[in-house]
Parts: C-alpha cells; sequence; structure tokens
C-alpha cells in the first residue's frame, strides 16, 4: 500500500521524524497552505495512493473565516482522492495559542465546530474517515513551540499516531 500525509508545513518538517521515514510514505507539506492551495495544487491532484490522511483546515481559521466554509472546502478536497479509488482519512485540527490576528479563544471557538462538523458528516462514510487526535486534543501552551507548531516529543508522539492512522484504520 501507498500513503501520503498532507497538510501545511508541519508535515513537511516531520519528514525527517524517523517514524515516517518510509518508501511507502509521501508527506506534503505546503508552507501556509489552506484548503483552497491544496485543492489547486498539482502535487495533490497527481498524488497515486492508497490511503491519503488530509490535515488540512488549521491555516484557513480567521478572524472572518466561517467554519462552515471550511469545513466545505476540505469536503471538496476529498472527492479528488475517491475519484481515483484512494481512501480518504481526514485528520481533526489542533488547538493553537498563537492563531493569526485572532485570539486563541475565538481560533477554538471555529476549531470546535469544524471538527464536530466533519466528524457527523465522515461518521457513515464509506471510503472516508474522521480521525480524531488521541491524547492530543486538548493541550496546554506548553505543548506548542510558537503557540502553532507541537515540540519535539509530542511531533513524535503525533508521528505515531499518523503511521497507526494510516496502516490500521478501520474503513468500512
Amino acid at each position: 500500500m501507498r500513503f501520503a500525509i498532507v497538510g501545511h508545513s508541519f508535515i513537511a518538517r516531520m519528514a525527517g521524524n524517523s517514524l515516517l521515514q518510509s518508501d511507502d510514505v509521501q508527506l506534503l507539506g505546503i508552507l501556509g497552505a489552506t484548503t483552497w492551495t491544496l485543492l489547486h495544487s498539482k502535487k495533490i491532484r497527481d498524488l497515486d495512493v492508497d490511503r491519503l490522511l488530509l490535515q488540512i483546515g488549521g491555516n484557513d481559521i480567521g478572524p472572518t473565516s466561517d467554519p462552515d466554509d471550511i469545513v466545505s472546502d476540505i469536503c471538496d478536497v476529498v472527492p479528488m482522492s475517491l475519484q481515483k479509488g484512494c481512501q480518504v482519512i481526514v485528520g481533526s485540527l489542533f488547538q493553537r495559542y498563537r492563531p493569526r490576528h485572532m485570539t486563541p479563544e475565538n481560533y477554538e471557538i471555529q476549531r470546535s465546530r469544524i471538527n464536530t462538523r466533519l466528524c457527523k458528516l465522515f461518521r457513515n462514510q464509506d471510503y472516508v474517515a474522521y480521525w480524531k487526535l488521541r491524547g492530543l486534543q486538548h493541550l496546554t501552551a506548553a505543548a506548542f513551540k510558537d503557540g502553532v507548531h507541537l515540540t519535539q516529543t509530542l511531533e513524535t508522539r503525533y508521528a505515531r499516531q499518523l503511521k497507526l492512522a494510516l496502516y490500521c484504520s478501520q474503513m468500512k
């Protein structure tokens, strides 16, 4: 099986993590990418994998963003992979303690709404699964080196979870 993990620059930085280094796992992270950026990315459209984990949406959240629009944009990325016979895992969005141009509380309101909607949308899908951040849902500010990106220790824990999600997640 061939796998890909797609997201913003955080995913690209994890490429050095020995837990994720494998000939059958591709990590595609685009600095500052939004869901719209990924939707229009040739790299994403040309992916040829059996299972895709999308860790996207956090960069879309801003002071004037609408959670429903972000969910809709994430849902627009999914069919591109499904049409190729690829199974898709949509990862829940991480907390941020230093979001762009807004308070962490306002970011959290939108993040929670998005995660709740994604979970409901993909609950009964055949080739799409929603993946919760097990043990990483309620982190303190100390878990982030800059308010956005995980510390090295938590990156390793997250990498273990990513690998588990790719190799072991159950699809209907």
